[in-house]
Protein backbone atom coordinates (compact mmCIF):
# COMPACT_ATOMS: atom_id res chain seq x y z
CA UNK A 1 0.00 0.00 0.00
CA UNK A 2 1.31 3.40 -0.84
CA UNK A 3 2.04 5.83 1.93
CA UNK A 4 -0.32 8.47 0.53
CA UNK A 5 -3.19 6.55 2.10
CA UNK A 6 -1.64 7.13 5.49
CA UNK A 7 -1.35 10.86 4.92
CA UNK A 8 -4.56 11.56 3.02
CA UNK A 9 -6.79 14.33 4.46
CA UNK A 10 -9.28 11.76 5.70
CA UNK A 11 -6.71 10.70 8.30
CA UNK A 12 -7.66 13.80 10.28
CA UNK A 13 -10.70 11.81 11.40
CA UNK A 14 -8.36 9.67 13.48
CA UNK A 15 -7.46 11.94 16.37
CA UNK A 16 -7.44 11.54 20.16
CA UNK A 17 -10.34 14.00 20.34
CA UNK A 18 -12.45 11.85 18.01
CA UNK A 19 -11.58 8.72 19.95
CA UNK A 20 -12.82 10.42 23.12
CA UNK A 21 -16.08 11.11 21.35
CA UNK A 22 -16.31 7.44 20.46
CA UNK A 23 -16.04 6.64 24.16
CA UNK A 24 -18.92 8.96 25.08
CA UNK A 25 -21.46 8.56 22.28
CA UNK A 26 -22.39 5.97 19.74
CA UNK A 27 -20.35 5.61 16.58
CA UNK A 28 -23.47 6.50 14.60
CA UNK A 29 -23.88 9.83 16.40
CA UNK A 30 -20.18 10.52 16.03
CA UNK A 31 -20.25 9.97 12.28
CA UNK A 32 -23.37 12.12 11.95
CA UNK A 33 -21.49 14.92 13.68
CA UNK A 34 -18.55 14.51 11.32
CA UNK A 35 -20.87 14.55 8.33
CA UNK A 36 -22.43 17.77 9.55
CA UNK A 37 -18.94 19.26 9.76
CA UNK A 38 -18.24 18.17 6.18
CA UNK A 39 -15.55 15.67 7.15
CA UNK A 40 -17.23 12.67 5.60
CA UNK A 41 -18.27 14.23 2.31
CA UNK A 42 -17.80 11.80 -0.56
CA UNK A 43 -16.49 9.00 1.64
CA UNK A 44 -18.63 6.09 0.43
CA UNK A 45 -17.51 2.53 1.05
CA UNK A 46 -18.18 1.17 -2.43
CA UNK A 47 -18.96 -2.24 -0.88
CA UNK A 48 -21.92 -4.57 -1.21
CA UNK A 49 -23.27 -3.79 2.24
CA UNK A 50 -25.27 -0.80 1.01
CA UNK A 51 -26.38 2.08 3.24
CA UNK A 52 -25.31 2.17 6.85
CA UNK A 53 -28.56 1.07 8.44
CA UNK A 54 -26.96 0.08 11.74
CA UNK A 55 -26.65 -3.33 13.35
CA UNK A 56 -29.68 -5.43 14.03
CA UNK A 57 -31.20 -4.70 17.41
CA UNK A 58 -29.36 -6.35 20.26
CA UNK A 59 -26.08 -8.13 20.67
CA UNK A 60 -24.95 -11.63 21.47
CA UNK A 61 -21.86 -13.16 22.99
CA UNK A 62 -19.73 -15.56 20.98
CA UNK A 63 -16.78 -17.63 22.11
CA UNK A 64 -13.43 -17.19 20.39
CA UNK A 65 -10.03 -18.80 21.09
CA UNK A 66 -9.09 -15.56 22.86
CA UNK A 67 -12.23 -15.30 24.95
CA UNK A 68 -15.86 -14.18 24.60
CA UNK A 69 -16.79 -11.18 22.44
CA UNK A 70 -20.03 -9.20 22.22
CA UNK A 71 -21.09 -8.82 18.59
CA UNK A 72 -24.24 -7.55 16.87
CA UNK A 73 -27.11 -10.03 16.72
CA UNK A 74 -26.76 -9.84 12.94
CA UNK A 75 -23.82 -7.90 11.51
CA UNK A 76 -24.73 -5.28 8.90
CA UNK A 77 -21.25 -4.01 8.08
CA UNK A 78 -18.30 -6.40 8.30
CA UNK A 79 -14.60 -5.59 8.09
CA UNK A 80 -12.69 -8.82 7.54
CA UNK A 81 -8.91 -9.15 7.34
CA UNK A 82 -6.67 -11.74 5.67
CA UNK A 83 -8.40 -15.06 4.91
CA UNK A 84 -11.47 -13.87 6.79
CA UNK A 85 -12.22 -11.49 3.90
CA UNK A 86 -12.82 -13.93 1.01
CA UNK A 87 -14.46 -16.41 3.37
CA UNK A 88 -16.92 -13.79 4.61
CA UNK A 89 -17.52 -12.59 1.05
CA UNK A 90 -18.36 -16.08 -0.23
CA UNK A 91 -20.54 -16.90 2.77
CA UNK A 92 -22.64 -13.82 2.07
CA UNK A 93 -21.51 -11.45 4.83
CA UNK A 94 -22.06 -7.71 4.11
CA UNK A 95 -18.41 -6.73 3.66
CA UNK A 96 -17.38 -3.07 3.76
CA UNK A 97 -13.59 -3.59 3.44
CA UNK A 98 -11.17 -6.08 1.99
CA UNK A 99 -7.58 -7.03 2.68
CA UNK A 100 -4.72 -5.99 0.46
CA UNK A 101 -3.71 -9.66 0.36
CA UNK A 102 -3.83 -10.48 -3.38
CA UNK A 103 -6.41 -12.96 -4.59
CA UNK A 104 -6.02 -13.50 -8.31
CA UNK A 105 -9.14 -15.68 -8.57
CA UNK A 106 -11.35 -12.81 -7.35
CA UNK A 107 -9.89 -10.08 -9.55
CA UNK A 108 -12.79 -10.29 -11.99
CA UNK A 109 -15.45 -9.68 -9.34
CA UNK A 110 -15.99 -5.93 -8.83
CA UNK A 111 -18.13 -6.61 -5.78
CA UNK A 112 -14.92 -7.72 -4.07
CA UNK A 113 -12.25 -5.64 -5.79
CA UNK A 114 -14.37 -2.52 -5.43
CA UNK A 115 -14.23 -2.67 -1.64
CA UNK A 116 -11.84 -0.27 0.11
CA UNK A 117 -8.61 -1.74 1.47
CA UNK A 118 -8.24 -1.43 5.22
CA UNK A 119 -4.76 -2.79 5.86
CA UNK A 120 -1.14 -2.15 4.93
CA UNK A 121 0.99 -4.13 2.52
CA UNK A 122 2.01 -6.19 5.58
CA UNK A 123 -1.68 -6.80 6.31
CA UNK A 124 -1.74 -4.73 9.49
CA UNK A 125 -5.06 -3.00 10.12
CA UNK A 126 -5.35 0.70 9.29
CA UNK A 127 -7.60 2.25 11.96
CA UNK A 128 -8.32 5.38 9.92
CA UNK A 129 -9.63 3.32 7.00
CA UNK A 130 -11.70 1.11 9.28
CA UNK A 131 -13.23 4.19 10.85
CA UNK A 132 -14.29 5.45 7.44
CA UNK A 133 -15.85 2.08 6.60
CA UNK A 134 -18.02 2.14 9.76
CA UNK A 135 -18.07 -1.62 10.48
CA UNK A 136 -20.11 -3.06 13.30
CA UNK A 137 -17.76 -6.05 13.66
CA UNK A 138 -14.13 -6.64 12.67
CA UNK A 139 -12.57 -10.07 11.99
CA UNK A 140 -8.79 -10.36 12.20
CA UNK A 141 -5.81 -12.51 13.06
CA UNK A 142 -3.66 -11.38 15.97
CA UNK A 143 -0.75 -10.08 13.88
CA UNK A 144 -3.12 -7.75 12.04
CA UNK A 145 -4.19 -5.83 15.13
CA UNK A 146 -1.06 -6.02 17.27
CA UNK A 147 0.05 -2.47 17.96
CA UNK A 148 -3.29 -0.94 16.92
CA UNK A 149 -5.69 -3.08 18.95
CA UNK A 150 -6.89 -0.28 21.22
CA UNK A 151 -7.64 2.03 18.30
CA UNK A 152 -9.40 -0.68 16.32
CA UNK A 153 -11.44 -1.84 19.33
CA UNK A 154 -12.88 1.67 19.69
CA UNK A 155 -14.38 1.39 16.22
CA UNK A 156 -16.17 -1.96 16.55
CA UNK A 157 -15.89 -5.28 18.39
CA UNK A 158 -12.90 -7.32 17.24
CA UNK A 159 -13.34 -11.03 16.65
CA UNK A 160 -9.65 -11.83 16.94
CA UNK A 161 -8.09 -15.26 16.58
CA UNK A 162 -4.46 -16.39 17.03
CA UNK A 163 -2.35 -16.51 13.88
CA UNK A 164 -2.15 -20.31 13.96
CA UNK A 165 -5.97 -20.47 13.97
CA UNK A 166 -5.77 -19.26 10.37
CA UNK A 167 -4.36 -22.66 9.34
CA UNK A 168 -7.72 -24.33 10.02
CA UNK A 169 -10.04 -23.38 7.17
CA UNK A 170 -13.04 -25.19 8.64
CA UNK A 171 -12.67 -23.32 11.92
CA UNK A 172 -12.28 -20.05 9.98
CA UNK A 173 -15.55 -20.71 8.15
CA UNK A 174 -17.35 -21.51 11.40
CA UNK A 175 -15.97 -18.45 13.19
CA UNK A 176 -16.89 -16.17 10.28
CA UNK A 177 -20.47 -17.43 10.17
CA UNK A 178 -20.80 -17.19 13.93
CA UNK A 179 -19.34 -13.68 14.16
CA UNK A 180 -21.51 -12.33 11.34
CA UNK A 181 -24.75 -14.03 12.35
CA UNK A 182 -24.86 -16.16 9.19
CA UNK A 183 -26.31 -19.63 8.78
CA UNK A 184 -24.11 -22.42 10.22
CA UNK A 185 -21.65 -23.88 7.71
CA UNK A 186 -21.63 -27.49 8.88
CA UNK A 187 -23.86 -28.67 6.03
CA UNK A 188 -21.64 -26.87 3.51
CA UNK A 189 -18.59 -28.59 4.94
CA UNK A 190 -20.30 -31.98 4.85
CA UNK A 191 -21.28 -31.40 1.21
CA UNK A 192 -17.65 -30.61 0.35
CA UNK A 193 -16.50 -33.88 1.91
CA UNK A 194 -19.10 -35.76 -0.13
CA UNK A 195 -18.15 -34.02 -3.38
CA UNK A 196 -14.46 -34.67 -2.80
CA UNK A 197 -14.99 -38.36 -2.00
CA UNK A 198 -17.03 -38.78 -5.17
CA UNK A 199 -13.97 -37.85 -7.24
CA UNK A 200 -12.56 -41.30 -6.43
CA UNK A 201 -8.91 -40.31 -6.46
CA UNK A 202 -6.42 -43.10 -5.73
CA UNK A 203 -2.68 -43.40 -5.36
CA UNK A 204 -0.04 -41.06 -4.06
CA UNK A 205 0.18 -37.34 -4.80
CA UNK A 206 2.38 -34.40 -3.92
CA UNK A 207 1.68 -30.65 -3.87
CA UNK A 208 4.82 -28.82 -4.93
CA UNK A 209 5.22 -25.06 -4.88
CA UNK A 210 8.40 -23.68 -6.46
CA UNK A 211 9.88 -20.66 -4.69
CA UNK A 212 11.91 -17.79 -6.16
CA UNK A 213 14.85 -18.78 -3.94
CA UNK A 214 15.12 -22.15 -5.73
CA UNK A 215 13.62 -24.17 -2.89
CA UNK A 216 10.24 -25.90 -2.88
CA UNK A 217 7.35 -26.05 -0.49
CA UNK A 218 5.77 -29.47 -0.23
CA UNK A 219 2.32 -29.08 1.30
CA UNK A 220 1.16 -31.46 3.98
CA UNK A 221 -2.24 -33.10 4.56
CA UNK A 222 -3.04 -30.50 7.23
CA UNK A 223 -2.84 -27.63 4.70
CA UNK A 224 -5.97 -26.30 3.01
CA UNK A 225 -5.24 -27.84 -0.39
CA UNK A 226 -3.75 -30.93 1.27
CA UNK A 227 -6.94 -31.62 3.18
CA UNK A 228 -9.00 -31.40 0.00
CA UNK A 229 -6.73 -33.87 -1.79
CA UNK A 230 -6.89 -36.15 1.22
CA UNK A 231 -10.71 -35.97 1.15
CA UNK A 232 -10.62 -36.80 -2.56
CA UNK A 233 -8.78 -40.05 -1.78
CA UNK A 234 -5.14 -39.25 -2.52
CA UNK A 235 -2.37 -40.49 -0.26
CA UNK A 236 -0.53 -37.20 0.08
CA UNK A 237 3.26 -37.32 0.26
CA UNK A 238 4.65 -36.63 3.74
CA UNK A 239 8.27 -35.53 3.94
CA UNK A 240 10.35 -35.36 7.09
CA UNK A 241 9.16 -32.04 8.54
CA UNK A 242 11.44 -29.05 8.87
CA UNK A 243 8.59 -27.15 10.53
CA UNK A 244 6.79 -29.74 12.67
CA UNK A 245 3.67 -27.62 13.22
CA UNK A 246 3.53 -25.99 9.79
CA UNK A 247 1.44 -26.77 6.75
CA UNK A 248 4.40 -27.41 4.45
CA UNK A 249 7.92 -28.82 4.46
CA UNK A 250 10.76 -27.00 2.72
CA UNK A 251 12.74 -28.99 0.14
CA UNK A 252 16.05 -27.94 -1.40
CA UNK A 253 16.45 -28.22 -5.18
CA UNK A 254 19.12 -30.89 -4.82
CA UNK A 255 16.62 -33.07 -2.94
CA UNK A 256 13.88 -32.93 -5.55
CA UNK A 257 14.13 -36.69 -6.04
CA UNK A 258 12.33 -37.10 -2.69
CA UNK A 259 9.08 -36.36 -4.55
CA UNK A 260 8.27 -40.03 -5.11
CA UNK A 261 4.55 -39.63 -5.82
CA UNK A 262 2.42 -40.93 -8.68
CA UNK A 263 1.00 -37.45 -9.34
CA UNK A 264 2.40 -33.99 -8.76
CA UNK A 265 0.32 -30.84 -8.52
CA UNK A 266 2.64 -27.90 -9.23
CA UNK A 267 1.18 -24.83 -7.60
CA UNK A 268 2.31 -21.60 -9.19
CA UNK A 269 1.40 -17.94 -8.83
CA UNK A 270 1.98 -14.92 -11.02
CA UNK A 271 5.04 -14.18 -8.92
CA UNK A 272 6.71 -17.57 -9.31
CA UNK A 273 5.17 -19.09 -12.45
CA UNK A 274 8.57 -18.81 -14.16
CA UNK A 275 10.04 -21.07 -11.49
CA UNK A 276 7.39 -23.68 -12.25
CA UNK A 277 8.17 -23.48 -15.96
CA UNK A 278 11.89 -23.94 -15.25
CA UNK A 279 11.53 -27.18 -13.33
CA UNK A 280 12.79 -29.06 -16.37
CA UNK A 281 16.21 -27.47 -15.90
CA UNK A 282 16.65 -29.52 -12.73
CA UNK A 283 18.23 -32.85 -13.81
CA UNK A 284 16.26 -34.66 -11.09
CA UNK A 285 12.90 -33.50 -12.44
CA UNK A 286 12.75 -35.75 -15.52
CA UNK A 287 13.43 -38.84 -13.40
CA UNK A 288 10.51 -38.35 -11.02
CA UNK A 289 7.79 -41.05 -11.32
CA UNK A 290 5.01 -38.53 -11.94
CA UNK A 291 7.01 -36.77 -14.67
CA UNK A 292 7.86 -40.04 -16.41
CA UNK A 293 4.18 -41.04 -16.32
CA UNK A 294 2.94 -37.66 -17.57
CA UNK A 295 1.05 -37.01 -14.34
CA UNK A 296 2.13 -33.44 -13.59
CA UNK A 297 -0.70 -30.94 -13.21
CA UNK A 298 -0.02 -27.20 -13.01
CA UNK A 299 -2.54 -25.39 -10.81
CA UNK A 300 -3.08 -21.79 -9.81
CA UNK A 301 -2.90 -19.48 -6.84
CA UNK A 302 -6.37 -20.47 -5.65
CA UNK A 303 -4.73 -23.47 -3.96
CA UNK A 304 -3.84 -21.11 -1.11
CA UNK A 305 -7.59 -20.60 -0.91
CA UNK A 306 -9.68 -20.98 2.23
CA UNK A 307 -12.80 -19.49 0.65
CA UNK A 308 -15.76 -21.27 -0.94
CA UNK A 309 -14.74 -20.37 -4.50
CA UNK A 310 -11.23 -21.79 -4.10
CA UNK A 311 -12.69 -25.07 -2.81
CA UNK A 312 -14.74 -25.33 -6.00
CA UNK A 313 -11.71 -24.49 -8.16
CA UNK A 314 -9.44 -27.02 -6.44
CA UNK A 315 -12.00 -29.81 -6.70
CA UNK A 316 -12.39 -28.96 -10.40
CA UNK A 317 -8.58 -29.21 -10.80
CA UNK A 318 -8.61 -32.62 -9.14
CA UNK A 319 -11.53 -33.81 -11.30
CA UNK A 320 -9.54 -32.95 -14.42
CA UNK A 321 -6.50 -34.80 -13.09
CA UNK A 322 -8.12 -38.12 -12.15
Amino acid sequence: MTTDLLTRPDARLWTPENLEILDDVTRREFLAGLAAAGLLAGCGTGGPAGPDTGAAAGTRRIDTPLGPVEVPAVARRVAAMNYFGPIAFDLGAPLVTRSQFPLSWKQDDPRYTGLPVADTADEVALPEQLLLARPDVILALTFQVDGVRDEVARIAPIVEVPDEFGNDWRAMWRMTAQACGLDPVDQRLSDIETRAAQLGAVGSAAILRPRPDGQFRVYRPNSFCGELLDLAGFDLLRLDPDEPTGVFATLAAENLDEIQAARIFVWTTDANAKDGADLSTNPLWARLPAVEAGQVHVVGEHWIGYDVESVDLILADVARAV
